[in-house]
């Protein structure tokens, strides 16, 4: 009776431990600027993002940007990772977060219901590169982010 207790307690602890291994996404994720094909509009010296799972199929992105200028920029974003459409705090804004593959995530903006733009992330086989491919109405960027 013993052994049974002690391979249904190991069971029980190694089901838990699936449950909670860490998303490839979460970290915190800093921008290759030399590697990344940025819009020059923006003017990107410095970015940083944290991402932070706050629930079974939520996350929080933290990200932090010196321009070339010297302004600073926060931001933090929460988002539901369940395929819906969700409102952002900017009035008349949403997002759907999607996600694809296990490494794959898929975030559309929308204004007024119309798409706006999209950011497609890609955490790559060994899990220390993120690659984020942007397409907004004013064109594309590719950001190379390297986990810290």
């Amino acid at each position: 009776m013993r052994g049974r207790q002690i391979h249904l307690l190991a069971a029980t602890l190694l089901f838990n431990l699936n449950l909670m291994a860490a998303d490839p996404f979460e970290g915190t994720w800093k921008l290759n600027v030399g590697k990344s094909k940025l819009d020059p509009a923006r003017e990107i010296a410095t970015e940083t993002m944290k991402i932070v799972k706050t629930g079974p199929d939520s996350f929080k992105t933290i990200t932090d940007i010196t321009t070339k200028s010297g302004q600073n920029r926060h931001q933090e974003t929460d988002r539901i990772l369940d395929g819906k459409e969700h409102s952002t705090v900017e009035q008349g804004a949403s997002e759907i977060v999607e996600r694809p593959s296990e490494s794959t995530r898929k975030i559309t903006g929308k204004r007024d219901g119309k798409k706006i733009g999209e950011i497609l992330s890609t955490i790559s086989p060994d899990g220390k590169i993120m690659i984020n491919q942007r397409k907004t109405s004013t064109g594309e960027e590719t950001l190379v982010f390297e986990k810290q």
